[in-house]
C-alpha cells in the first residue's frame, strides 16, 4: 500500500531532493527508532541501480504532473459548481416567488375567462387550469431536478406569460404585481442553470481526461515499483513504520 505513495513521493521530488530532505531528517531525528527508521530506508533506496531508478523516475516526470494538472482543474471545477449552485439558490427562490404569485393570478383570470367563453366543467377545467398554472414548483429544489423537469418549467413560464400579454393589451395587469421582475426573475434562473449546467459539464469532461491519464501513469510506473519492492525487507519495514508510527506504539502497548 505504501510502496505506490513512495514512488509518487520519488516523481514529485526527485531523487537527488529526496536524499537531501532524509538525511537532514536524520540528523535532526531526536527520537532513535525514527532515525533508524530513515536509515534503512535510505540503504534501501540506495541498494537500487542508480541509473534503472532514474530512468524510471524521469519517464514518469511527464504523466505525473498531468494528473496532478488534471486533479487541480477538477478541484476548481467543483469550486466553481458550488459557487455556481449558491447564486442557483438565489435565482430559484426568487424565481419561485414570481411564478406562485403570477401563476395565483393567471390561475384566477383563466377561469373567470372560460367561465364566460364556454361550458364550465368546475372540476375538470378547474383541475386542468390549476395543474397548468398552480402545480407543485419542488423541481426548483436543485439545479438537477430543474433540468429533468426543464420543458415543465418552460411550459409554465410561456403559459404565464400568454396570459401576461393578454392582460396587457387589455389594459387588465394586476396593480400589485411586477411582469418585469417577473421576466427578469425567470432570465436570471436560466442564466443561473446555464452556468451550472457548464460548470458540470466541464468537471466531468476534465474528470474522464483524469481517468485516462491515471490509466497511463499507472502503466507507466509498473518498472518504478518493480524497483522499490526489489528494496531489502529492512528498507520495506522501515517505510511501513514511517508511514505508520501509531501501529508500533498499538503493538507495544498491547504486550503490557
Amino acid at each position: 500500500m505504501w510502496i505506490p505513495r513512495f514512488s509518487h513521493l520519488l516523481v514529485e521530488r526527485g531523487l537527488n531532493a529526496f536524499f537531501e530532505k532524509m538525511q537532514e531528517k536524520v540528523s535532526n531525528a531526536t527520537d532513535r527508532r525514527l532515525r533508524d527508521d530513515l536509515h534503512f530506508l535510505i540503504k534501501g533506496v540506495k541498494s537500487i541501480d542508480r541509473h534503472a531508478l532514474e530512468a524510471a523516475i524521469a519517464s514518469l516526470k511527464g504523466p505525473f504532473q498531468a494528473t496532478v494538472s488534471l486533479s487541480n482543474k477538477h478541484e476548481q471545477c467543483a469550486a466553481s459548481i458550488k459557487q455556481a449552485e449558491s447564486e442557483w439558490q438565489r435565482a430559484a427562490e426568487r424565481a419561485k416567488q414570481q411564478l406562485e404569485a403570477w401563476g395565483e393570478w393567471a390561475y384566477e383570470i383563466e377561469v373567470a375567462r372560460y367561465k364566460r367563453l364556454v361550458a364550465w366543467d368546475s372540476l375538470v377545467s378547474s383541475l386542468r387550469l390549476s395543474f397548468e398554472f398552480r402545480s407543485d414548483l419542488s423541481f426548483l429544489g436543485s439545479p438537477q431536478r430543474l433540468r429533468t423537469n426543464f420543458e415543465f418549467f418552460e411550459r409554465r413560464v410561456e403559459a404565464i406569460r400568454g396570459v401576461i400579454a393578454t392582460a396587457y393589451i387589455a389594459e387588465a395587469l394586476p396593480a400589485k404585481l411586477d411582469h418585469v421582475e417577473f421576466d427578469e426573475a425567470i432570465h436570471c434562473l436560466f442564466e443561473r442553470q446555464a452556468k451550472v449546467d457548464q460548470c458540470v459539464q466541464t468537471s466531468r469532461e476534465i474528470e474522464a481526461k483524469w481517468v485516462v491519464a491515471g490509466a497511463e501513469y499507472s502503466e507507466l510506473e509498473k518498472p518504478l515499483l518493480e524497483l522499490l519492492r526489489s528494496m531489502p525487507s529492512t528498507a520495506l519495514w522501515a517505510l511501513f513504520r514511517i508511514c505508520r508510527p501509531d501501529l508500533r506504539e498499538q503493538a507495544e502497548a498491547a504486550r503490557f
